[in-house]
């Protein structure tokens, strides 16, 4: 799998459902986000999968020594991508392996695996099932840009998509497979525009309020000096995929 280096762990792989968190100098935060999933994972007899994405920190340290705790946990070790390519990897991994689900969070600790426990039940009704971050604990800045990414998304496809880079989201993997082919593997925000087409074309997604918190340690990958030269990518991007047949 291209970008991909190793792949260590998971002694006791179950095919049901991988949680799909991917982790870019995360050293902060990391551990108690790995127990935390770990145990949600043993919760509905699933398989943890958490993906370096080229850290230069302790990341990596941190995965090798948990895989030796948690025999439901499987490291993906990759080159830097970014936050995209990981979950990108992640989830072509986890078809390929024949998970009937996948979920994907993040490494911050801005998620509960409570509300994800609330909404597993509920699986069978929807392909999709998107979170929802009404409340949000990560301040006014982080909304201001998702706000803008909503803009964007609404000139470029003529979609309002209530929050296409929710980083909560539990995907059939049949019905996810076909969408992941249609993206490009180096598109920046992958799971925004993954998040488009499934508004746009599945009869079967369900947005759910979850509780978003502040990040537990360390730094989000895009920060304010770099958000008007990100923002003209993403619009640009978006712009060649609508052009694309």
């Amino acid at each position: 799998m291209q970008g991909l280096r190793s792949e260590i762990g998971a002694s006791r792989a179950r095919l049901d459902c991988a949680i799909v968190m991917p982790a870019y100098n995360e050293q902060e935060s990391l551990g108690a986000a790995i127990e935390e999933w770990s145990a949600v994972a043993v919760r509905i007899d699933g398989t943890l999968v958490v993906v370096n994405d080229g850290s230069t920190d302790g990341t990596l340290g941190i995965m090798r020594t948990a895989v030796e705790r948690h025999d439901n946990l499987v490291v993906l070790d990759k080159d830097h991508g970014g936050h995209g390519q990981s979950c990108l990897l992640a989830y072509r991994w986890a078809i390929a392996k024949g998970y009937a689900w996948i979920f994907q969070t993040d490494s911050d600790g801005q998620t509960c695996g409570q509300d994800f426990l609330a909404c597993w039940p509920e699986r069978e009704r929807f392909d999709f099932i998107f979170g929802l971050r009404k409340d949000r604990g990560d301040g006014p800045g982080r909304v201001f840009i998702s706000r803008g990414l909503q803009l964007v998304i609404r000139a470029v496809f003529g979609i309002w998509v209530p929050d296409a880079n929710v980083p909560f989201r539990l995907m059939r993997a049949r019905a996810l497979e076909p969408f992941c082919r249609r993206i490009p593997p180096d598109l920046f925000l992958a799971n925004a525009y993954l998040s488009t087409l499934v508004a746009k074309e599945s009869r079967s997604v369900c947005w759910r309020p979850i509780r978003f918190g502040p990040r537990k340690g360390g730094v989000p990958s895009v920060r304010w000096a770099r958000f008007v030269r990100v923002g003209l990518r993403v619009a640009r991007e978006f712009h060649e995929l609508r052009r694309t047949p």
